[in-house]
């Protein structure tokens, strides 16, 4: 049964949100905007849902056109091939190159580079993307399950596909035996390690997200954020809390109940590793352990964390729709824990969730146009 974990009025660490912070917001809003498919994504009021749901705003921030990839991701990937291509640049000619040097300049010189990732969608379409911008050869190792149409998109950015049978964590292994026997360069998206650089960086492409809702001169008091391994989630709520500081929203982590490796590690007090016992249709949610370098920033900054049932992503999903805002069970997610929460009485109490609350949801990505 779906389930919620109140993990207490918990002392936020500061010193956890400073890495994602306004300075990194704007330095990676620098580097992405030199893409031609940089815009702002909208911010989407629900007023309907707000007064259904007894509260005093809904707002939904609509990543489904992001960069043309359809997907949030498209920021993390692709911002840390562009970090990468950098650092390369800088290390072969013996001078600093920066991100925005490199694409000022003529076409890099990374075609003997090879950029490598793991995926179970839509990160491997930004890391892809990504490698095409800066001339770099790319290779994405696709688990067991993603969709063909996220499938085909990879391959339109030229970037070879390498199926791998078994789940998420398979593919993030073959990768890795593939990277150290060839010389690639990994971009991961799920740290094993805290301090995982490059994770690190994907992360940090997230931090654009918070970064437009407070533009938009929206401060929520509660944010919805879905997750997998984490990063996202973590990076948007540090962004939060760095800007905002005391001011900053409570966080509700919302996960598959099949999945809800995060929620495990709450109650644990500590990063620990799921079993997988069933399939969800939170496809790309489906991860059974934490990102070493997402959950402390979560342990540290999480209000609750929640998990919800297949059929409650499905109905989130028509609700949705109806409301023109198409997505996927994953993308539909963290609007499915809003939805049941707001009906609970004790949840309304235990997170202070009332009728003046401005109540924030990402919607993560487009939804698919064919199932084959």
């Amino acid at each position: 049964m779906p389930s919620i974990f109140h993990a207490g009025s918990q002392a936020r660490d500061t010193s956890l949100v400073v890495p994602f912070g306004a300075a990194t917001a704007a330095r990676v809003r620098a580097a992405i905007g030199a893409c031609p498919e940089y815009a702002t994504t909208p911010l989407r009021p629900m007023p309907a849902i707000a007064r259904e749901l007894g509260l005093h705003e809904v707002w939904a921030k609509d990543e489904r056109a992001r960069l043309g990839l359809r997907s949030f991701k498209a920021l993390g990937g692709a911002y840390a091939v562009l970090w990468l291509s950098a650092g390369l640049l800088s290390r072969d000619r013996d001078a600093h190159v920066s991100i925005d040097d490199m694409l000022r300049g003529s076409k890099p010189a990374l075609a003997g580079v090879t950029f490598t990732a793991a995926t179970a969608g839509n990160h491997g379409c930004s890391v892809a993307a990504g490698a095409k911008l800066v001339g770099a050869r790319c290779c994405i190792f696709v688990a067991a399950g993603a969709p063909a149409e996220q499938v085909r998109a990879i391959a339109a950015q030229g970037a070879e596909i390498v199926p791998v049978a078994g789940r998420y964590e398979d593919s993030l292994e073959a990768c890795r035996r593939a990277a150290e026997s060839n010389g690639w360069v990994i971009v991961s998206d799920c740290a094993t390690e805290a301090h995982d650089a490059t994770v690190r960086c994907v992360m940090e492409g997230y931090t654009v997200i918070a970064a437009e809702i407070l533009a938009a001169n929206k401060t929520p008091t509660h944010v919805f954020l879905q997750a997998g391994v984490g990063g996202m989630a973590s990076a948007v709520a540090a962004h939060l809390v760095a800007v905002l500081g005391n001011r900053g929203p409570k966080v509700i982590v919302v996960e598959p109940e099949s999945a809800a490796c995060l929620q495990a590690s709450a109650r644990a007090d500590r990063a620990v590793t799921i079993p997988q016992t069933q399939t969800t249709n939170m496809g790309r949610l489906a991860c059974y352990a934490p990102s070493a370098a997402a959950w402390p920033v979560l342990r540290a900054l999480t209000a609750a964390f929640a998990t919800v049932s297949d059929a409650e992503a499905t109905a989130a999903c028509e609700l949705l729709e109806y409301h023109r805002l198409a997505t996927t069970p994953s993308g539909a997610a963290g609007f499915a824990a809003l939805s049941r929460i707001a009906r609970s009485p004790l949840d309304r109490q235990r997170l202070a969730l009332g009728p003046e609350s401005e109540a924030l949801v990402v919607i993560t990505e487009a939804a698919l146009t064919d199932s084959t």
